[in-house]
């Protein structure tokens, strides 16, 4: 299967402003056309015009993706997401200094 990759150019009239995966397959994108900024849900087959964003978002604020999961893998490892990953990691390293 072929899988797109939204990227930004400079010279389009569609600017993508924020971009997050809502699962496997599925996408949400907050786009930017002629000032006003749109809400879409893409998935492998359909993509659907969810709502206009009555309040834009400001693009200067957004961090990139990687960021974010670097944030947030950090804190699942540290238990404070999901504390039984700690519980986890905690069990594994005992295991491995005996």
């Amino acid at each position: 299967m072929r899988r797109f990759n939204v990227t930004q150019s400079g010279t389009s009239n569609i600017k993508v402003v924020a971009s997050m995966m809502a699962g496997a397959k599925e996408r949400v994108l907050v786009i930017e056309v002629a000032g006003e900024q749109h809400l879409l849900g893409i998935t492998a087959h359909n993509i659907n015009h969810l709502a206009t964003l009555s309040s834009p978002i400001d693009n200067t604020t957004t961090s990139t993706g990687n960021e974010k999961f670097k944030d947030k893998l950090a804190m699942l490892i540290a238990g404070k997401i999901n504390p039984a990953m700690a519980q986890n990691n905690k069990k594994n390293t005992d295991g491995e200094q005996s």
